[in-house]
């Protein structure tokens, strides 16, 4: 009952019937959802945890303009764990391929009949099955600690918004399916990290103000480091490659006495 409760005020706060500052009573949500006061509590802590509510202490919860700032440390942490976790999967099981194209034909859909939530939850379930491929469980604890299921709709609203071609951003999906069927996990990783940088730009360009409107990003190669750092520090299981051995010393060479 908590996650019906929190997609009706998520769905509300979209469609604008519940603008920032609207205060949402608790008994109120519960006479409409038919249930007790505890999952509503429930529901708006998620919401809290989120960023799209507030509490205050003798004043009840209220709906809150979006965060930028906490989107885009969202945003910042998914793209290191996705490229990671593609480099991780493969190679890919047959299965775990069928399953991406099932979400990938699904978003397809979503945009054919301008059905965006179903867009949406396609899109969220395609990245956390390539996090469930890593076969790491802490990546896969952070990933879903973020709700993306949740923040993804939010930043579809501010893309379609902002104009963004929702159609290029699904052909990069596509593209890196096929890397993963090719066994380049490092390209795949590469590419599914653009696109997240893609499209954290586009939902906050005040980072970046000399993009588009399109929120296009640069396609040269980016710095590694974080990735590297981010992945040493949480996979705590996983297949990582190993290190290459490092090269023997080379031995000094003794002259003969008779020739010093």
């Amino acid at each position: 009952m908590r996650d019906e409760v929190r997609d009706l005020v998520v769905e509300r706060i979209l469609d604008g019937s519940y603008p920032a500052g609207t205060r949402l009573k608790e008994l109120a949500l519960a006479a409409e959802c038919n249930v007790s006061q505890a999952p509503v509590r429930e529901a708006l802590r998620d919401l809290e945890a989120l960023g799209l509510v507030e509490s205050e202490r003798y004043r009840g919860t209220r709906v809150r303009a979006t965060d930028h700032v906490q989107m885009r440390e969202a945003y910042e942490l998914r793209a290191l764990l996705e490229e990671r976790s593609a480099q991780l999967a493969v190679p890919c099981a047959p299965d775990t391929l069928a399953s991406l194209k099932h979400e990938l034909a699904r978003m397809r859909r979503g945009l054919a009949r301008r059905d965006y939530k179903l867009h949406a939850e396609a899109a969220a379930q395609f990245h956390r099955l390539l996090i469930v491929a890593s076969h790491n469980s802490t990546f896969l604890r952070a990933w879903d600690s973020l709700h993306w299921e949740v923040r993804s709709r939010i930043a579809g609203q501010q893309l379609r918004a902002r104009g963004v071609d929702l159609q290029s951003l699904l052909e990069g999906h596509s593209e890196v399916v096929e890397l993963l069927e090719q066994g380049d996990g490092l390209r795949a990783g590469s590419t599914l990290r653009r696109l997240v940088e893609r499209v954290m730009l586009a939902i906050d360009p005040s980072d970046n103000p000399s993009d588009g409107p399109n929120g296009r990003v640069s396609e040269a190669p980016c710095d590694d480091r974080p990735a590297a750092k981010l992945a040493g520090a949480l996979a705590t299981r996983g297949r990582v490659p190993k290190s290459p051995a490092p090269l023997p010393r080379a031995r000094a060479i003794k002259t003969p006495a008779h020739k010093r």
